[in-house]
């Protein structure tokens, strides 16, 4: 296990599955053991489809390229209608420059890093914009965003390794972070950077990845006493025997090929 921890790359996923529950990320990242759709059913995947299909044809439109073939039968126009709000609420035509699913890893002792950005765009006034789409059916909670561990990583990240990006070094105050859902286009949360919160997120991510590495795997009193976590964990029906309530699918990442990405070494 210590192996693989000295080769793993940390995301805001695994950072946050190991502060929730140590045995989920033991069996997710060190055993992995990834249960994705045992309810193929659910409203929760039907859910997620759409985001897929909507972050598929953002990443097209960002890109200038055809949005309209197939959109416009996707689940009887919803895409389209997302994607419609989106062209309202972001031009991707004559305006700054945009990266779309851009993804940065970076590698430094135990900071070993990495990340899928929805969209970073360079703005006119040398900023750097963030934005990062969401489908939950509800609007967006702004405390619990500035404390999420992706809003921490992911300028964190741009911050350390924004030279890949803008070509020169960003500095924090020139960082913003944009959640932008398409069932409230009008109810953007942008979020802002300082070198302060830098710092503290230096601290905060390094302490988080120490004891990481310091966690002994094979204690028997790995799992979360909080029920509440394991009601909504794939792994629940092994550690409790009983059937969780509900996955919380937005914990779940995509596949991504890391050793395609750029890494920044130091």
């Amino acid at each position: 296990m210590k192996n693989v921890l000295k080769k793993m790359y940390f995301s805001q996923n695994s950072l946050e599955i190991f502060s929730q529950c140590r045995m989920k990320f033991k069996k997710r990242y060190l055993d992995g053991l990834y249960w994705r759709n045992w309810t193929p059913d659910s409203e929760d995947l039907k859910r997620l489809e759409k985001g897929r299909l909507f972050h598929l044809y953002a990443y097209r439109y960002a890109l200038g390229l055809d949005t309209q073939a197939g959109c416009r039968g996707e689940d009887d126009g919803c895409i389209a209608g997302w994607l419609d709000s989106l062209k309202r609420f972001l031009k991707a035509e004559g305006g700054s420059p945009l990266f779309p699913e851009f993804e940065l890893k970076i590698s430094e002792d135990i900071m070993r890093l990495q990340a899928k950005f929805d969209l970073i765009a360079l703005n006119d006034d040398g900023r750097v914009t963030i934005y990062d789409w969401k489908v939950q059916g509800k609007p967006l909670n702004r405390k619990r965003l500035e404390q999420s561990y992706q809003t921490i990583l992911y300028r964190y990240l741009l911050t350390r390794a924004g030279e890949t990006v803008k070509g020169t070094p960003i500095k924090p105050e020139d960082i913003s972070m944009v959640y932008w859902q398409p069932e409230f286009p009008d109810r953007p949360v942008r979020i802002t950077y300082s070198t302060s919160l830098f710092g503290e997120d230096d601290r905060f991510i390094r302490n988080q990845i120490q004891k990481i590495m310091e966690c002994d795997f094979t204690s028997p009193i790995l799992k979360t006493t909080d029920e509440r976590i394991c009601k909504h964990c794939e792994f629940c029906s092994i550690c409790n025997h009983y059937q969780p309530e509900q996955i919380a699918y937005d914990g779940i990442e995509p596949e991504l090929e890391w050793e395609e990405i750029e890494e920044i070494e130091f």
